[in-house]
């Protein structure tokens, strides 16, 4: 539950969703950008779900109920010359019907 909106939900993890969220992956970069481009996606956030704890991988998603709507992999970039981690906010992907929906003027009042 978020301060802001009460219906949505933040989960670290994938909470034993991973066909449901390469599903949204996949959903939105087709809407977005083709039905290639959203296999592609699918297809790279699937393999990333298999990848297990030791990837490193820091995935985050936003529940309303029981659908997922928005989601969030931050990957680790590997640099052995750097001091400090890098991770890399990617990929990212909103369900369609709530993009543009942030705290802004003319927004959903509800998410106020």
């Amino acid at each position: 539950m978020t301060a802001n909106h009460p219906d949505l939900h933040i989960l670290e993890g994938f909470a034993n969703q991973q066909a449901r969220i390469i599903a949204l992956f996949g959903d939105v970069f087709t809407a977005a950008e083709g039905p290639e481009e959203g296999q592609a996606i699918a297809a790279l956030v699937a393999a990333m779900t298999a990848l297990g704890p030791d990837a490193g991988l820091r995935p985050f998603t936003a529940w309303q109920g029981d659908r997922p709507v928005g989601a969030v992999i931050f990957s680790p970039l590997r640099d052995a010359r750097a001091a400090y981690r890098i991770m890399l906010l990617s990929p990212m992907a909103v369900a369609t019907d709530q993009q543009g929906l942030g705290n802004r003027p003319g927004a959903d009042p509800s998410c106020a």
